[in-house]
């Protein structure tokens, strides 16, 4: 059989998005942004979840790490020890939740 992920649609706005209502899939295609946009953190994390989001906007997307403004266990981990910045336009990233971490950890970008 082929494995298939239909993609949800995931509005966000510009500037710091804290405490994002996870998707509920684990494709996702962000939309709404206008300007410059940031992921902080998702609710909802579960051991193992497996979230791919697609910037589908021409804007640039930061990932933060360890965002103060969302929850400690709905935090993103980039494992930089900084923010990750793509570039302007379309770029994927793919996040990993640790329940031990009690974090989402950035496994892939580009």
């Amino acid at each position: 059989g082929k494995f298939l992920l239909t993609p949800v649609a995931l509005s966000l706005s510009n500037g710091l998005n804290s405490d994002i209502t996870n998707p509920g899939a684990s494709y996702a295609r962000i939309t709404g942004p206008t300007g410059a946009f940031s992921l902080g953190g998702f609710t909802t994390g579960v051991t193992g979840h497996i979230l791919k989001l697609f910037n589908s906007t021409a804007q640039a997307m930061t990932v933060v790490n360890e965002d103060a403004s969302s929850a400690a266990a709905r935090r993103i981990k980039t494992l930089t020890g900084a923010n990750v910045t793509l570039r302007t336009g379309t770029s994927m990233v793919e996040l990993i939740y640790d329940g031990s971490e009690s974090r989402w950890l950035l496994a892939s970008y580009n």
